[in-house]
């Protein structure tokens, strides 16, 4: 078996992070994966996986997740409140849209949906400016744990790296 990078599991309160004073960015949300937040999330993470997560993952997210994105294919992500809880799935940003402030407006747009308490995300402990991200939004790191694979199917390096560069949570 081989290990991964860590994973750091963040919390924080949906209100404090979801709290936006003016967002100048358009953000478009629906229950369903549409063929408009697929575009943006594929072009964002740049995985070679997208098909795959439409067959699987996203049609047994529908009715229960939103999928937020910006439009031009800017930033894309997905939230689910279930409990009481909020958590964050695949948030990515595209590569020229970066260090913009556009993470955490999609961030907090997500969360202005939500009235859960509490929120939780996944991060590769690699993704220094994702971390920075949430702990700038009130998110704690609570603790980490390490995916084993075995040798030769590694996930980081089939996605080329972009699972590490968005933050690892699809």
């Amino acid at each position: 078996w081989e290990t991964q990078p860590p994973v750091v599991v963040m919390t924080g309160a949906t209100q404090a992070a979801g709290a936006v004073a003016d967002s100048d960015v358009e953000l478009v949300s629906a229950d369903v994966a549409t063929p408009d937040w697929l575009e943006a999330w594929a072009h964002c993470d740049g995985r070679p996986d997208v098909d795959a997560h439409v067959q699987t993952v996203f049609p047994r997210m529908a009715g229960m997740a939103r999928f937020v994105h910006a439009p031009g294919s800017r930033a894309a992500g997905i939230s689910v409140e279930l409990d009481g809880i909020v958590g964050l799935f695949c948030i990515a940003v595209s590569p020229q849209h970066r260090r913009q402030g556009l993470g955490r407006k999609l961030v907090q747009g997500m969360l202005a949906q939500h009235d859960g308490p509490l929120t939780y995300l996944q991060v590769w402990s690699g993704n220094t400016a994702g971390i920075a991200l949430y702990e700038s939004l009130g998110f704690r790191e609570e603790y980490r744990y390490v995916h084993c694979v075995l040798p030769g199917s590694d996930p980081e390096s089939s996605t080329g790296g972009a699972a590490a560069a968005s933050g690892g949570g699809c």
